[in-house]
């Protein structure tokens, strides 16, 4: 599209000009507002990600710690286990690669949003140019065109760099893995059956119940999923959940 743009800014009579860059514009900036749309689409999908990976961290935490406590009693659980655990991995590192995927999408968004709005200004200037009720007597318009041509090179030059920060910062709130580490820390070295202890560690991933999420009959319940080839596709159900 931005090839058409091009031929279009050359156009100088502005009967004919001036119609087509003002439909122009509009495109662009309906173009522009569904990058919006989808910029913020993907970022709900990375929060909801983040929440998926920190309850699968603890969760994994929790089951090795149990393992190895087990592991001399009954070894055909603890082998059971042990598959059960390599699943989940499996999943968490799934996860983590959606989470850049997410990421560079996000990035990719906000770079061409960029890019429309310098057209767009490029396009209402050129209209203004060519608009019958402008004079190079009350305007400059050629002037105003090379201030903003210039500035937008150098906007440009700098706008990857400038955006990956923006990004890194407003999504660092949930990508905090040093404290969920310490909340594990703090979990274990706990006493395993104080309720207390446990709805204080959940409150730091979402308030989740301990005694629903890491019950013996809910940790079954999962395993019996496992072996019975029962659980679903772990990307599609994440996106269903999203």
């Amino acid at each position: 599209m931005f090839e058409s743009i091009k031929k279009l800014l050359h156009f100088q009579s502005h009967v004919l000009a001036v119609p087509i860059l003002q439909e122009a514009s509009k495109v662009l900036t309906h173009d522009k507002e569904v990058l919006h749309d989808n910029f913020f689409r993907f970022k709900t999908q990375w929060n909801n990600l983040g929440d998926k990976i920190k309850q699968l961290e603890i969760h994994i935490k929790k089951l090795n710690f149990e393992k190895d406590i087990h592991k001399n009693v009954d070894e055909l659980k603890t082998y059971q286990q042990e598959k059960y655990l390599f699943s989940l991995q499996k999943e968490l590192k799934a996860y983590l690669e959606m989470k850049q995927e997410l990421k560079e999408e996000m990035l990719h968004s906000k770079l061409k949003v960029s890019q429309i709005e310098y057209q767009i200004e490029k396009v209402n200037t050129k209209a203004l140019m060519l608009s019958a009720t402008t004079t190079t007597d009350h305007f400059d318009a050629e002037d105003f065109l090379c201030s903003i041509h210039l500035e937008a090179i150098d906007q440009l030059n700098h706008e990857e760099e400038i955006l990956s920060q923006k990004i890194d910062h407003l999504l660092m709130e949930t990508e905090n893995e040093t404290q969920t580490r310490e909340d594990v820390k703090s979990f274990f070295k706990k006493n395993n059956s104080s309720d207390k202890t446990e709805n204080e560690i959940i409150s730091t991933s979402n308030n989740l119940k301990v005694d629903e999420f890491f019950s013996e009959e809910s940790l079954e319940k999962k395993q019996n999923n496992f072996f019975n080839h029962n659980q679903k596709t772990k990307i599609d159900r994440f996106f269903k959940d999203s």
